[in-house]
Parts: structure tokens; C-alpha cells; sequence
């Protein structure tokens, strides 16, 4: 017989467990989709994605949040503005009218701009050709 474990409830994902986790295993980054949570369209609150940010921090682990599903405006503070430097934001319309269309836009921490810019120039599809 499986088990599950809960890793979320009403407010988003449970801080115990992020920190639990983060102690137990190396994680280097938390992606997650705080607005509207692929596939259960959760929100995650303002004040469970404190103290996500506040064990985040205490960690050193980067917060990836993609809001590729979110159809209407933002409702809650980024993990960007709340973590500036380590909190990344990935947006893109595209998954609102195709699932199979991609283009994403990153906001990333300051010092990782250039390298981000230089990797996207690299990869042979993300540009036209002349």
C-alpha cells in the first residue's frame, strides 16, 4: 500500500516540509507555480510564500516561480520582489492560448543577467536565423 505525504494545503506548500526537504536532500532551487498551481490551480498566500523566501534564504536556495498559467493580473507579491537576490520570475503568454507554444520571458537575480542573455544567444532556436 502507497503512502502519501501532503506537501501542501489551502495557503500553498507547507514550510515544514520545504525546510525538511531542503536539510535532507541538496536542492539548489524550488520551481514552483505560486499563482496558479499546475494542476490543481492553488494560490499560494502571501504569507506562506514569506516564509518559504525566509527558509529560502536561511538555505541559500534559489525560488524559481513560473507563471506561465496565470490568465488574469498578478494577485500576489513575486518571489522576485520578496527575494531579490535569488528569487527568479519566468513569465510567458503563450501557455494561456497554446500549451505547445513556448516563450518564456526570465527575470532573473542581477548577477546572473549577463550569463542568462549569453546562454539564450547560444541556444541554435531561440533566435532567428539570418
Amino acid at each position: 500500500m502507497r503512502r502519501f505525504i501532503r506537501l501542501t494545503d489551502q495557503d500553498g506548500p507547507l514550510p515544514f516540509h520545504f525546510e525538511t526537504l531542503i536539510r535532507n536532500h541538496r536542492i539548489g532551487a524550488f520551481f514552483t507555480t505560486a499563482e496558479v498551481n499546475n494542476p490543481t490551480t492553488q494560490f499560494t498566500t502571501n504569507v506562506r510564500r514569506k516564509k518559504l523566501v525566509d527558509i529560502a534564504r536561511r538555505y541559500g536556495v534559489a525560488i524559481v516561480e513560473d507563471d506561465c498559467y496565470r490568465p488574469g493580473p498578478y494577485d500576489g507579491v513575486s518571489y522576485r520582489a520578496l527575494y531579490p537576490e535569488n528569487g527568479w520570475y519566468l513569465t510567458s503568454f503563450s501557455k494561456s492560448f497554446c500549451l505547445r507554444c513556448v516563450l518564456d520571458v526570465p527575470y532573473a537575480p542581477m548577477e546572473w543577467r549577463m550569463i542568462c542573455g549569453r546562454s539564450y544567444l547560444q541556444i541554435p532556436w531561440a533566435y532567428p536565423r539570418p
